[in-house]
């Protein structure tokens, strides 16, 4: 009886050691699997940003190789574009023979190219404030519910997307104001060619390239930006 007894134990022993690696190689099995289904999420959502990065690209009007460092300062018309309203409210009431410009449309006063400028490039600016708003709604899902790293990738998807369109703006301001101008300085680049100005961006000299041309864009949007004050304001 005492050797049955034994017997049972170990069989009792055996038959839960056999339960227990059952239970090891399902577990073992469905984390293999989960982490393959991970992966395949994983891999999905870098295909689905990639298409997203080419579609960003795709929007930009800017040459993509400029960095902002070497693009025109427009900052003074972008102030006058931000205050277009109450200009044109101005406009109305006073200045109704403005003196013509010497450049742009034949006959244009500055309220007019400002507004024309304003009518131009306005879509980019909307763009802009619509994926921003995006990526702050984003923002606040990722760290309110402490989500995945997809929604975290997202956000940032977003946030570039609103940098392109301002960049976007930016651009269309510069070429709408001072187009003849912007044409030499972009044609400046294009000679420059890429490899050229990355060797300048790693030597610390980008600053230099096309420097005459983005002066006389800078000076040109500074011209117009005078003009506008002495004539309306």
């Amino acid at each position: 009886m005492l050797y049955s007894f034994h017997v049972d134990i170990s069989n009792y022993k055996l038959r839960d050691s056999v339960i227990a690696i059952h239970f090891h190689i399902i577990l073992f099995v469905k984390l293999v699997s989960l982490e393959k289904k991970m992966n395949l999420q994983k891999d999905l959502q870098k295909q689905i940003n990639m298409v997203e990065i080419r579609q960003i690209v795709s929007e930009m009007i800017y040459p993509p190789y400029i960095p902002p460092k070497i693009r025109p300062n427009i900052d003074s018309l972008l102030v006058l574009l931000r205050h277009i309203h109450e200009f044109n409210n101005q406009s109305q009431q006073r200045h109704q023979h403005s003196q013509l410009l010497t450049y742009g449309l034949v006959g244009e006063t500055p309220i007019q190219k400002l507004q024309r400028i304003h009518t131009s490039c306005e879509k980019y600016k909307l763009k802009h404030q619509e994926y921003h708003n995006k990526y702050e709604e984003t923002k606040r899902t990722v760290t309110d519910n402490n989500v995945d790293t997809s929604s975290s990738s997202k956000q940032e998807l977003w946030k570039t997307r609103a940098q392109v369109q301002i960049f976007n703006y930016h651009y269309c301001v510069t070429k709408e104001s001072c187009p003849f101008r912007m044409e030499q300085l972009e044609h400046c680049w294009q000679n420059f060619g890429l490899e050229n100005i990355k060797h300048s961006i790693e030597q610390g000299i980008d600053n230099q390239i096309c420097q005459r041309e983005r002066e006389m864009v800078q000076r040109c949007t500074g011209k117009f930006v005078e003009s506008f004050i002495r004539d309306t304001i």
